[in-house]
């Protein structure tokens, strides 16, 4: 199935480099949101002394501390029970999470933010992609090229349905 000249061309070079990387697509979780437990944050002063959770991810802890904070880097897996035990105060993350992960349990300020985009692409083995059966690549395929799909995975839904549950 043709997927566009750009997913073909990209999947082109990410074949090549890999080895056996496939891009089945892609989509937007909307921008990571800031969340604290026990302050709001309206200002990056407001930050100071907070405990702020951050991916082990050099770039982002670059960022947060050229905002003059000190970051944490804590594994996702171990947020929840982070924020939980008081090990931090604060993390960023897309929207949804509050409301699926359960964190509305310890999270009292939510700071709209949106500073840094979050994307995400679907990415398989190559071989194992190519020994489907053609019927169930199409389904794969059908499905994640279906409009309805792309709108539940869209930032538009996900950054406006948490809030409702919070009025």
């Amino acid at each position: 199935m043709h997927q566009g000249p750009y997913l073909d061309e990209l999947n082109r070079r990410v074949l090549k480099e890999s080895g056996s990387l496939r891009i089945l697509g892609g989509f937007t979780n909307g921008f990571r949101t800031f969340f604290t437990k026990n302050r709001c944050v309206k200002t990056l002063s407001d930050l100071k002394g907070l405990k702020i959770r951050v991916p082990k991810n050099p770039v982002m802890e670059a960022y947060w501390k050229a905002w003059g904070v000190s970051p944490y880097p804590v594994a996702w897996s171990e947020v929840f029970t982070a924020i939980q035990q008081g090990v931090i105060d604060a993390f960023d993350s897309p929207i949804d999470v509050i409301l699926r992960m359960g964190f509305y349990q310890y999270i009292k300020h939510i700071t709209l933010t949106h500073y840094t985009p979050q994307a995400a692409a679907f990415i398989v083995n190559n071989n194992w992609f190519k020994g489907l059966s053609k019927a169930d690549r199409d389904l794969i395929l059908k499905q994640m090229f279906t409009p309805k799909k792309r709108l539940l995975m869209s930032h538009k839904l996900w950054n406006f349905r948490p809030l409702f549950a919070f009025q």
